[in-house]
């Protein structure tokens, strides 16, 4: 029996990879970190057990199979945490049993469409220890917390089980369940049963407090038959609390005729103990309403929403609360003070003015209908950020900008405790951007810009000690000083982050003052012209963690200091183990150093690599455009990922090979490492700015070598390709040095328009609709710039549209019938390009034409990242 390693550094990359290696009786150490996209299927009995802090398996895509770690034949998981399994299906686990006998210790299942199931098999046993399953379920009553199939026996004791979406808390039709000791717990979920045993068994529950929420959709705690009953079922429910916030409910719903035992139980808001057969005796009727612990079991990790794209809502457990000008509530404060843990806030798009608020409670706040824009003119009372959270708390489709005080770093958001969660958000010019303090955060499809002070004590983005960053497809820019992203979390993970200083005087793109155990994948940092000489990512010089590991895998670094040499990567502290793997070096004076104090592995050096500057998230509020920013470049196109999947026959040396877009060298000279006999595949990805329409890509075997022995030929695959997410269905075999041309499809072209208005405010702000041929973006427009005093107040859109002329309207909502009140139009820019001169001021509707220009026939700012091999599936 031998002991197998994972993680950075170790002998597998992947749990995938391990499991697949593993021989019976094997333990499995997973270093600690954040494991995306696993579907590990461990066929022999096997020991998984996390190393140095919890393994967090996360799911973040649709997955073909079932589960993001499969038992088929039993073994242990230890201090595991499964979250964001999904299928198409709605039957995801996090973790699921087909054999064997399986004891899990430790672990943390939550947002799964299931969190634990156990599959029917007449010998199999679970056994489930302090653990807790949190907001797992389909929402459609099919997936559950906990679901056990026809197994031999089940057992649950000392853990946590709360929340399901919309299924049942637990649910088993094993032979024998044993649940013990455990808290099952509705809050305002809308669950079914606390325990449902459909199939009966020989039940016992003991000791346990369970509790129904108002929001519960079942008629009792629990449920006992409702199918055939297996031969010598028996129900014994003793010494538990159990009590109920909607009226009507029973604590027992027995629909078999065998005799339940109900003893020495206690209970409160329940209409009844039992429907249905039961011997009872020594059960209390409580005068008050008992405490219901709400301590978490298992310390959280970070916790997306179930869906992270751009469009829908986010699944949320308990009541919906809306906000907006003809809404129950106008303000997010009015909100937030009526919300309970799990509801969700929906704002309706637009701006709020001074919303400061410190949020105690689990919500998501989310915009609807476009962003909702949260505009501080004032200082935060509480004199820290716009909002302070210490609970788990996710923005949503949300811009925050503004915050800040005189000689202050007020952020937008700083969070003391839990779990932050920022998805589709713009964050933009505050004293700093997001902070954490004791707290951990997740940032998706953000962008961070020209946040932070001149002194470096604000920054875009900074997290410390005691919680993780994830960040994935971020962008990060134009900090005012000091770095782009400062972390001293123990778990830092990065993918797809783009960091980049084209104006500012900032400090590294990454300083990593503590180690920790660090990934940054598929990634591009860029260092500014004008920025400080640090190096682009930058490790050490704090309180160094035992054991830290820092690697970057795929990602560009680009230095456009022209004056001194660059240390791209740097590490002062000796006890780090510091590498970075198939990166792309760009730019630098001579004597640029591409790694110091660890060690580069399949180095690329290029010329002529931008990092994308293309935004796709909507409003862009900048300030009026300084000498810098007016000269930079209009946006030539959208931004676009290609992906394209490659694997090789190695024969005296691995394949290489070139990549062309549209006829123009992108990445220099390219290295295949993935074994084809080996079933892995390597992708490699083309990232920036695409021309619209359909393009041209080219690979170009370099270096074919062909010997006279069996197996002695260095071969070249194309296993697939996707392009924004769509995948082609290419593949091609180069046996001998040429090039194959693959086709990807369209991009959608959007024209970026800027509206910058203005007040005279009376009684009241300005209030404004802005069109576009007939189409309002955005929703109504609260103006709170005063013109007397110069200020301007700019509204930014992404919106198809055709080149050519167009018809821009703006619509004064609120004109007073004195003319106090006024709204101005001091500009419009269209992609980049302003309107001369200031426009007139609205009363009623003003119409200007404006003119779109023809799209660019040539790409720009193109770079390629490369990901590690791994076992060769489908792209996309």
């Amino acid at each position: 029996m031998a002991t197998l390693t994972v993680g950075i550094g170790k002998q597998f990359g992947t749990i995938t990879a391990a499991v697949a290696a593993a021989r019976e009786g094997d333990t499995i150490a997973v270093q600690a970190g954040t494991y995306l996209n696993e579907a590990a299927v461990a066929r022999v009995a096997v020991s998984l057990v996390a190393v140095g802090g919890r393994v967090t398996l996360q799911g973040t895509a649709v997955m073909a199979g079932k589960a993001l770690l499969t038992m088929a034949a039993g073994g242990t998981v230890d201090g595991f945490t499964f979250q964001g399994a999904r299928n198409a299906d709605g039957t995801a686990a996090g973790l699921r049993l087909e054999g064997g006998a399986l004891t899990v210790r430790n672990s943390l299942f939550a947002g799964n469409q299931t969190g634990l199931l156990a599959a029917a098999s007449a010998t199999a046993t679970l056994n489930v220890q302090t653990s807790e399953f949190a907001g797992n379920g389909a929402g459609d009553g099919f997936g559950h917390n906990l679901a056990v199939g026809a197994i031999k026996a089940f057992t649950l004791t000392d853990s946590f089980v709360h929340d399901a979406a919309g299924g049942q808390e637990v649910r088993s039709r094993a032979q024998a369940t044993t649940i013990m000791n455990s808290r099952i717990v509705d809050g305002a979920a809308a669950s079914g049963f606390a325990v449902d045993l459909p199939a009966g068994g020989v039940v016992a529950l003991r000791g346990n407090t369970i509790q129904k929420g108002a929001n519960a959709t079942g008629a009792a705690a629990i449920r006992f038959g409702g199918e055939p009953l297996q031969a010598g079922s028996a129900l014994v429910v003793a010494g538990n609390t159990v009590l109920s916030d909607k009226p009507g409910l029973v604590l027992l719903l027995n629909a078999s005729a065998v005799a339940a035992t109900l003893s020495g139980n206690q209970f409160f808001g329940l209409a009844g103990l039992a429907t249905g057969p039961v011997a009872a005796s020594g059960n209390v009727l409580l005068g008050a309403r008992p405490a219901v612990p709400g301590a978490p079991v298992v310390a959280s990790g970070i916790a997306p929403p179930i869906d992270r794209g751009r469009a829908g809502a986010v699944v949320a457990s308990g009541t919906v609360l809306l906000v907006g000008a003809d809404a129950a509530y106008r303000t997010l404060a009015q909100a937030l003070a009526a919300a309970r843990d799990g509801d969700t806030i929906r704002v309706a798009a637009g701006t709020y003015v001074n919303e400061a608020a410190v949020i105690d409670r689990r919500v998501v706040i989310e915009g609807v209908g476009g962003l909702a824009r949260f505009v501080s003119i004032a200082p935060p009372a509480n004199g820290a950020a716009t909002f302070v959270t210490r609970a788990d708390v996710t923005f949503r489709n949300v811009e925050l900008f503004g915050a800040g005080s005189p000689g202050g770093a007020v952020a937008a958001i700083r969070a003391e405790a839990g779990v932050l969660t920022v998805v589709n958000a713009t964050i933009h010019d505050n004293q700093a951007g997001i902070v954490a303090a004791g707290a951990s955060v997740g940032v998706f499809d953000t962008e961070l810009a020209r946040n932070g002070t001149a002194d470096g004590r604000g920054l875009n983005l900074e997290v410390g000690p005691g919680g993780s960053l994830v960040a994935r497809n971020v962008w990060v820019h134009d900090g005012a000083g000091g770095p782009e992203i400062r972390s001293r979390a123990e778990n830092t993970v990065l993918e797809g982050v783009r960091v980049s200083q084209l104006e500012g005087g900032g400090g590294a793109a990454l300083e990593l003052p503590d180690g920790g155990r660090v990934s940054v994948e598929g990634s591009a940092l860029e260092k500014g012209a004008g920025s400080q000489p640090t190096p682009i990512v930058m490790v050490g010089g704090g309180t160094v963690r035992a054991g830290s590991t820092v690697t970057l895998v795929g990602t560009t670094l680009v230095s456009d200091l022209a004056e001194m040499p660059t240390r791209f990567v740097a590490s002062s502290a000796a006890s780090v183990g510091l590498t970075v793997t198939n990166g792309v070096f760009v730019g630098g004076a001579e004597g640029s150093v591409q790694v110091t104090g660890g060690t580069a592995v399949n180095a690329t050096v290029a010329t002529d690599v931008q990092v994308s500057t293309a935004a796709p998230w909507g409003l862009q509020a900048a300030p009026a455009p300084g000498p810098v920013a007016a000269a930079r470049a209009v946006r030539p196109a959208e931004f676009g990922v290609l992906r394209l999947q490659v694997s090789g026959d190695a024969y005296r040396g691995l394949p290489q090979f070139s990549l062309l877009v549209d006829g123009v060298a992108v990445g220099g000279t390219l290295t295949a490492g993935a074994s084809r006999a080996a079933g892995q595949s390597q992708v490699f990805t083309v990232a920036g700015q695409f021309a619209a329409g359909a393009h041209a890509v080219s690979v170009r075997f370099l270096n074919d070598l062909q010997g006279v022995g069996p197996g002695e030929d260095r071969t070249l695959y194309v296993d697939g390709m996707a392009f924004n997410g769509e995948e082609s269905g290419a593949s091609a075999t180069l046996r001998s040095n040429g090039s194959v041309v693959l086709t990807t499809g369209p991009v959608v072209r959007q024209t970026t328009i800027t509206v910058a208005l203005s007040e005279e405010a009376w009684r009241g702000d300005a209030r404004a609709f802005i069109a576009i041929d007939g189409r309002v973006l955005g929703g109504v427009q609260v103006v709170s710039a005063a013109h007397g005093a110069g200020a301007t107040q700019r509204m930014s859109f992404l919106v198809d549209l055709a080149p050519g002329p167009h018809l821009a309207t703006v619509t004064m909502l609120n004109p007073d019938p004195q003319g106090e009140r006024r709204l101005y139009v001091d500009w419009i820019e269209v992609a980049g390009q302003r309107m001369a001169g200031a426009l007139a001021p609205v009363q009623g509707t003003a119409v200007y034409g404006i003119t779109v220009p023809p799209p660019p026939a040539a790409n720009g700012a193109l770079f390629v990242s490369a990901g590690l091999p791994e076992l060769l599936v489908p792209v996309g």
